[in-house]
């Protein structure tokens, strides 16, 4: 692979060894100066409190301090220079863990969207192994539920199932976060480099780097919440470490396939991640005139490993949640020209780049291009080809987020770079003249240590992005809830509930004051399929629908921060009596009780006693022998009757709602359970997604 265009007096200034060095360092003078370029997002260093004047200046005293050591240590052995690097490394997980103390003990995030998160992974404990999605009464009555797949968060689940099992998710959540974030992958990294014949010193630095691979990973896994995420990106560095073993090492036996394989279904499960994997297929590709018998077994064997474990998932994504896919697949700019948009692709492309830790950067993506050859470099090539399409398409997919391929890939260069760090940092400086070797060992130890200050500093939410625990206000609301609402009806709420809870989705709500509850938006996405509006049409139009629309579902209270409702509310004294008010940071929120309308229970027809939960609705009819009952809960084609006799049919309520009617035929217990079929989930009578 040859880049023929470039005159070879420039190509041979670009692959100079003292390019990614000295192009890191001005990078960091920048940064570190508070310098912004191309409208990035925000540097690498932003938010960073500097211990100088600027965070430049920090800069360079730790690298004239590192320098000055490197020489001093210059007869030091590769293996105890791996381990005072390991030390650095263990130094700045546990200053990042007494930084983030009082964030994740004793409480759990619940900032954007870590409470939707939460719910999912909570629904994967409660299911897995038997399903992946569920029909879920905490919310709306019922709703077929796959989100969880459709966001990747059960590979978060997975590697906490044991946990999952054991104990409510709200009790580890947040000390689960950050183990993953910045012990666990990292150290995976570290072993997984080592795999790939990366020097120890390297491996070690890997690590480091992915502890702050990217200024955004703490944006959309920290403050955000975007587990799935957060787990696909950080294991696609030893996804790809495997790869290179395989592929370029021309190493590996069983314990790597398997290795390869459930790191890849991992990776997977969060769907851009698949692009990770044909990131490996392409590089194997790209050296084909380099294949062996045992690279050809090793490699299929772990592919087919993880299609294997990820077919659940993919069959997921094909048929129930086929629509939500090609939704957000077909989303674009459509009023834009083609030159426009490939502006805007390659303008975040380039956002992203620039949040990327200098190191990798550097000493990786530049890297693959001017420092390697041959079959390292045609690898390499292939590697990231599919990640960096994929963030580009960004230009023209606008809703769909593909420009976060960009964290997978900023974790994918680590590899390059890991190995270029490795015969740097065991290279022993020589005194003669300026020793050059060890200046730019003192520049790289210091980029990685204000790597992991980075780190611990966003892990204490002192850098610009933060994680939100759950405040007092939130234990007040559900301790209203608790008190006001019966525990056989139901709180709904008006308006669109967009972050208007303490900053958060209100999604686990219901687990936390254990009452289902209804609303349009308790996840916003995507957004063209939701309305933002609840109750939904017809009931919203008149005080009556919405009363209408209580009775029906069984709703005793509604909750609100959106003015218009709480007007609404607080205007019609006949149907609406005010319980509750209180002020969360995000809004002001009131609670209203339903005049007039009695706790209804679950029954809409006939009566007795309901336990619902995920995928299993246990019937208990007061009257076994009654011709029918019909129960509160939304019907689905999925739906079927697991008692042998009884039988369940769907019940018209009214051209917007349909419940389940069951024909008990004796039985003092009718269980109802869930499949979800082999076509695509249908939307609500109204045309929307109410999940």
């Amino acid at each position: 692979m040859k880049f023929a265009r470039i005159p070879p007096a420039i190509y041979v200034m670009l692959s100079h060894p003292a390019m990614p060095p000295v192009l890191g360092t001005v990078w960091m003078l920048w940064i570190g100066g508070g310098k912004e370029w191309n409208n990035q997002m925000g540097r690498w260093t932003a938010g960073l409190a500097p211990w100088t004047g600027s965070v430049a200046l920090d800069f360079v005293l730790i690298a004239a301090a590192a320098s000055l050591l490197a020489v001093l240590l210059r007869n030091l052995s590769e293996k105890r220079r791996a381990a005072l690097l390991a030390l650095m490394l263990i130094g700045g997980q546990i200053a990042a863990l007494f930084a983030a103390r009082d964030i994740i003990f004793d409480t759990f995030p619940h900032g954007i969207d870590h409470p939707a998160f939460m719910f999912r992974v909570r629904e994967f404990g409660e299911i897995f192994p038997f399903a992946l999605g569920s029909y879920n009464p905490w919310w709306n009555a019922g709703v077929e539920h796959f989100i969880g797949v459709t966001s990747g968060a059960q590979n978060f689940g997975i590697i906490n199932l044991p946990l999952l099992k054991l104990f409510e998710i709200e009790s580890f959540y947040g000390e689960a976060i950050f183990f993953w974030m910045m012990i666990g992958f990292p150290w995976i990294g570290a072993l997984s480099l080592r795999a790939a014949g990366v020097r120890p010193t390297g491996a070690v630095a890997g690590g480091m780097m992915l502890c702050a691979a990217t200024r955004a990973m703490y944006l959309f896994f920290w403050q955000s919440g975007n587990i799935g995420g957060m787990v696909s990106s950080m294991l696609s560095l030893p996804v790809a470490a495997l790869g290179w073993r395989i592929v370029v090492l021309r190493r590996g036996g069983v314990a790597t396939a398997l290795s390869l394989g459930v790191l890849a279904w991992l990776v997977c499960i969060w769907s851009p991640g698949v692009f990770v994997c044909v990131g490996v297929a392409l590089g194997w590709l790209f050296n084909h005139r380099h294949w062996t018998r045992r690279q050809i077994v090793v490699l299929f064997s772990g592919g087919a490993i993880a299609l294997l474990l990820y077919s659940p998932w993919l069959w997921v994504v094909l048929f129930p949640c086929r629509g939500i896919v090609e939704h957000v697949g077909a989303s674009g700019a459509a009023a834009e020209t083609q030159l426009q948009m490939a502006r805007a692709a390659f303008g975040q492309f380039s956002r992203r780049l620039q949040e990327w830790h200098p190191l990798i950067i550097f000493f990786g993506f530049y890297a693959i291009f001017f420092r390697f050859r041959r079959v390292p470099r045609r690898y390499l090539v292939g590697l990231i080809l599919p990640a960096v399409l994929v963030t580009l398409s960004i230009g023209w997919k606008r809703d769909s987020q593909l420009d976060r391929m960009a964290l997978s890939l900023a974790a994918m260069c680590i590899l390059p770079a890991a190995i270029l760090l490795g015969r740097l940092l065991s290279a022993r400086p020589v005194l003669r003249g300026i020793p050059f070797v060890a200046v730019v060992q003192g520049v790289v130890i210091a980029i990685l240590f204000i790597g992991l200050r980075i780190a611990a500093a966003h892990c204490g939410n002192s850098a610009g992005f933060k994680m939100w625990p759950s405040q007092q206000s939130v234990d007040e609301f559900i301790e209203v809830v608790r008190r006001e609402v019966p525990h056989d009806a139901r709180l709904a709420f008006a308006g669109d509930t967009d972050c208007r809870y303490e900053w958060g989705k209100p999604a686990f709500f219901p687990i936390l004051a254990d009452r289902e509850m209804m609303a349009d938006d308790y996840y916003g996405y995507p957004r063209q399929l939701i309305p933002y509006k609840y109750p939904p049409l017809p009931y919203r139009k008149t005080v009556e629908g919405v009363v209408e629309f209580s009775r029906i579902y069984g709703i005793t209270h509604w909750a609100s921060a959106e003015g218009y409702w709480r007007g609404v509310f607080t205007r019609n004294t006949n149907e609406f009596r005010h319980v509750h008010n209180m002020r969360m940071q995000s809004s002001v929120v009131d609670i209203f009780e339903v005049v007039g309308v009695e706790n209804p229970g679950r029954f809409f027809e006939g009566g007795g006693r309901v336990e619902a939960r995920e995928n299993r609705i246990e019937v208990f009819p007061a009257d076994p022998f009654a011709e029918s009952v019909v129960i509160r809960y939304n019907w689905r084609d999925g739906l079927y009757c697991r008692t042998p006799g009884a039988d369940i049919k769907p019940h018209q309520v009214d051209s917007s709602t349909v419940f389940i009617s069951i024909e008990p035929n004796g039985n003092s217990c009718v269980t109802i359970g869930y499949r979800p079929l082999w076509r695509p989930l249908a939307p609500n009578a109204d045309g929307t997604y109410h999940h």
